[in-house]
């Protein structure tokens, strides 16, 4: 059953009804999705929003640090070799958005809106054995890499994407 926040305490309810801390140290990794691509208010060459949702939300919760890492156009390669980085030895939250440039979701939007419907459901048909195919092994190494930089950090990971510190449990 999912803690709620309580007034004497410092901590703030968020999606899920997991109770935060405000001591949180958040780090957002991740393509277009996370970078807010879209959402207006864009700055730099990644072409990240202030409205980007771990913006807003850091925003509103005010965690004790936010490294906003995230990039449109970012793939699990690039999260791998570019973002992993950003997690510091204190990182207690993380989210992540990952996998649409690997399987060409932006070529599938060009094709289906600017092609023909045989050409969007060819680039679609693609894209979907992408997402089967190849996809699930790149997420993985993504994830370890997030586990990995964990480990190395003071952090315990599962197989099933849960990392523990101090205590605490987390999704990776």
């Amino acid at each position: 059953m999912p803690r709620t926040a309580r007034p004497d305490r410092d901590v703030r309810r968020v999606d899920r009804g997991v109770a935060v801390a405000e001591g949180e140290r958040y780090v957002a990794l991740g393509d277009s999705y996370s970078a807010g691509t879209g959402a207006g208010g864009h700055y730099g060459s990644c072409y990240r929003s202030r409205k980007a949702y771990p913006r807003l939300w850091a925003q509103a919760n005010q965690p004790a640090s936010f490294a906003f890492a995230a990039c449109g156009g970012a793939t699990t390669d690039t999260v791998i070799a570019k973002q992993v980085n950003a997690l510091a030895d204190d990182t207690t939250l993380v989210t992540i958005t990952i996998g649409g440039n690997d399987v060409g979701f932006g070529s599938v939007m060009r094709t289906c809106t600017l092609g023909s419907d045989r050409a969007c459901l060819d680039r679609v048909a693609q894209g979907v054995a992408a997402t089967e195919q190849v996809l699930p092994a790149k997420l993985d190494a993504a994830y370890r890499a997030i586990e990995e930089r964990r480990r190395g950090r003071g952090w315990s990971c599962s197989g099933t994407r849960t990392c523990s510190r101090t205590g605490r449990r987390r999704a990776a």
